[in-house]
């Protein structure tokens, strides 16, 4: 028996980039000896991280090896979930730590580890990637909603918005399914999705059907929709609705309508760029469509005139 292939090809993989990390009980299950085990442990050949857990020596020390060594310490059919899981989605400003879910009753508490005990991890919550189980998006995001503050929440769930992990029915569908309400943050992601939930319903095609209806009746020449310009550095940008003839155009400006506040901020640096070659933008959002259409078409014909 080749033990120090199955040692590394264990280690191998839990983590692709690679970052080998190995439980004495998935060696012994392997078939690899305890005094075998004992032994490469006393040469330092594996460091240990936690109680029968292990790193490979040489290996560099990361923050995915912790967070698949916590997994692994927190015992069978731990999840890395809250803060662990949101760092390996990547989402936006949620720092790292070494923080896992497990079934009640279940695991020990290995020091260094925050542990949470749940009363059910439902399969339909868990998923692993690169070796590592974790938490899917939706139910990371109900998972930090109990640890961070609202800030960070909210971030976090734009960010996971704009790249298309979640959907506001996603996670409401798993709140409801698992039974978080009343429970710690359950309240503000709720009033969260409602802020986002209402507009996400409208389309962009829906939009500028009502915006252009709005302009042939309000008498306001009708833009040009998806308008192309060229910066000087080369970049190539689109409007949602130009003028060109008077370089003035007009931009959804809703960050809800974007999908997350880091999109709106790009929009916001694109817009300078524009502006530093004569363009005139104005921000329209839902609301200024449907609640104050006079006040917009007002504003549009004072700029044309102008």
């Amino acid at each position: 028996m080749d033990a120090d292939r199955i040692i590394a090809d264990i280690a191998s993989a839990q983590y692709l980039r690679p970052t080998p990390t190995v439980g004495r009980k998935q060696l012994l299950a392997a078939g690899v000896p305890a005094h075998v085990i004992d032994h490469r442990v006393g040469r330092r050949l594996l460091l240990p991280v936690h109680a029968g857990v292990y790193r490979l020596a040489g290996s560099p020390v990361t923050w995915h090896q912790r967070i698949m060594a916590a997994t692994l310490a927190a015992g069978p059919g731990a999840v890395a979930s809250h803060r662990a899981a949101a760092y390996l989605h990547q989402f936006s400003g949620i720092e790292p730590r070494a923080e896992v879910s497990v079934q009640r009753g279940r695991a020990p508490q290995p020091a260094g580890i925050i542990v949470h005990r749940i009363r059910e991890l439902s399969t339909a919550d868990v998923e692993t990637r690169s070796g590592i189980p974790q938490t899917r998006p939706p139910a990371t995001i109900i998972g930090i909603a109990s640890v961070v503050p609202v800030a960070l929440l909210e971030s976090a769930l734009d960010d996971a918005l704009v790249r298309g992990l979640v959907s506001c029915a996603q996670i409401q569908r798993r709140l409801d399914a698992a039974g978080h309400r009343g429970r710690a943050g359950a309240a503000s992601l709720g009033q969260l999705l409602a802020a986002r939930d209402g507009a996400q319903r409208w389309t962009q095609s829906e939009f500028e059907r009502r915006l252009l209806t709005l302009f042939r009746r309000g008498g306001v020449p009708l833009p040009i929709p998806q308008f192309e310009v060229r910066l000087p550095d080369g970049r190539r940008v689109f409007l949602d609705f130009a003028w060109p003839d008077t370089r003035l155009a007009l931009e959804a400006d809703s960050y809800r309508h974007h999908a997350g506040r880091l999109a709106w901020a790009r929009d916001h640096t694109r817009n300078a760029a524009l502006a530093s070659v004569g363009w005139r933008i104005i921000p329209v959002t839902w609301d200024d469509l449907v609640d104050t259409p006079g006040e917009l078409l007002a504003l549009l014909r004072r700029a044309h005139a102008a």
